[in-house]
């Protein structure tokens, strides 16, 4: 029971992590995180 709410949760938050955002140019949460952590680097979205 527990391990089905997480796998639920799991996948909420990850939808809304990486759905895009007008606001943000398009880009979604997890895009702007790495966009203003780790700018440079292979995650980032505009290396």
């Amino acid at each position: 029971m527990l391990e089905d709410l997480q796998k639920h949760l799991n996948r909420l938050m990850n939808e809304q992590n990486n759905r895009p955002i007008p606001d943000f140019e398009g880009y979604s949460p997890a895009e702007m995180h790495s966009i203003l952590h780790f700018t440079f680097e292979v995650s980032s979205p505009i290396r």
